[in-house]
């Protein structure tokens, strides 16, 4: 008995010495998906402190193809665009001494660039329905335009006023005129389809783009002694082509975000032009041409947009734009003032350019 009892002591001490052993030693660390079971040791207290640690975050190396909760948005916005002047040409003149020296000397009254939507504002509609495929994907259909742009002027004479050059002579209605009534009107559409990709606060765009530039230019002259005749241009510019663009995008807060952006753009322009003259009220037709063709025509694009959430489907945004077009054909660079035998002006002038600027603002929805 006395054995046994000596036997199961010595047991006893055995085990706790044992316990005492293991709760001193590290605990182990048990890894699951790349994280440490919750209740264990750190890392650092199972490896030599000049061991590296390897970690591995799957999830986040996914996350920028997850898809939004929200992926669908729509834009309604007011865009308002001021037109600079085109070149300067003389399209009416004045003979001060008609009455007793007719053609002694001509003064210029009238310069198309007088005409010419001087910086006038214009305001327009743009719309946009857009699709985010995942953080950094989208697809955008854009437009705007309905941008309608109005200019003119009377000018009244002493039977004195007249077209320049030598076409004038040949005519009744057209020299030495009573009154002279100039209307310039200029439309401009534009529609885009873009897909952009934005990743570490830089974006890349490619897309197509249509621009429509329509005008019409009419001059109507009145002489008491012949009657009313009009001279009449139009121009109609199809812009078709590819875009491709660059951008930066900002976030100073966790509801403002900044965005900057450059588009440029090669396209192919199918333009149309008709002009229509006629004398003695409209009644003797003189000129009667058209002409369609084919060229090249480089549009560029920067702008700002600033845009601030509401909440998680409601922002707001307003920015500027700014835009060059060249190779157009327009209205008032079609006048053909020379007296050619025939149908004159049969080939347009395509070289014009003009530039586009203003603010925009608007709201935007997601589902």
């Amino acid at each position: 008995m006395r054995r046994t009892s000596i036997f199961l002591a010595s047991l006893l001490v055995v085990c706790g010495t044992l316990r005492a052993v293991r709760a001193d030693e590290p605990a182990r660390l048990r890894i699951t998906d790349g994280q440490l079971a919750a209740g264990s040791a750190s890392a650092s207290d199972s490896v030599p402190a000049t061991a590296p640690i390897i970690s591995y975050d799957v999830a986040g190396a996914d996350a920028i193809f997850d898809g939004p909760d929200f992926p669908w948005y729509s834009q309604v916005q007011a865009v308002m665009l001021r037109r600079t002047p085109i070149k300067s040409q003389t399209i009416l003149v004045e003979d001060p001494a008609a009455g007793t020296n007719p053609l002694s000397v001509s003064v210029p009254r009238v310069n198309a660039n007088e005409l010419s939507f001087n910086n006038n504002a214009q305001l327009g509609l743009g719309l946009t329905i857009g699709r985010q495929i995942d953080n950094v994907s989208t697809f955008e259909l854009h437009y705007w335009g309905l941008m309608h742009w109005t200019s003119g002027s009377v000018t009244y004479g002493a039977n004195s006023l007249s077209l320049p050059g030598t076409i004038a002579i040949t005519m009744q209605d057209f020299f030495l005129a009573d009154e002279a009534a100039i209307a310039y009107e200029s439309n401009l559409n534009n529609v885009e389809l873009n897909y952009q990709q934005t990743l570490n606060g830089m974006s890349l765009l490619g897309g197509f783009r249509y621009i429509n530039l329509h005008e019409n230019f009419d001059m109507r002259f009145h002489d008491v002694d012949s009657g009313t005749s009009n001279y009449n241009v139009q121009t109609v510019n199809h812009l078709i082509g590819g875009q491709v663009g660059i951008g930066w995008h900002l976030e100073p807060s966790e509801r403002l975000s900044l965005d900057l952006f450059s588009k440029i753009g090669f396209f192919g322009n199918a333009q149309r032009m008709s002009q229509w003259m006629a004398d003695f009220g409209n009644t003797l037709p003189r000129r009667d041409a058209k002409d369609f063709s084919s060229h090249t025509s480089f549009v560029a694009e920067l702008g700002v947009n600033a845009r601030y959430r509401i909440s998680e489907c409601v922002s707001i945004f307003g920015g500027y734009r700014f835009m060059w077009m060249t190779g157009l054909a327009l209205a008032p660079s079609q006048l053909d003032f020379n007296d050619a035998p025939g149908a004159a002006a049969t080939f347009s002038a395509q070289n014009d350019n003009f530039k586009l600027y203003g603010p925009h603002a608007g709201i935007e929805l997601r589902w």
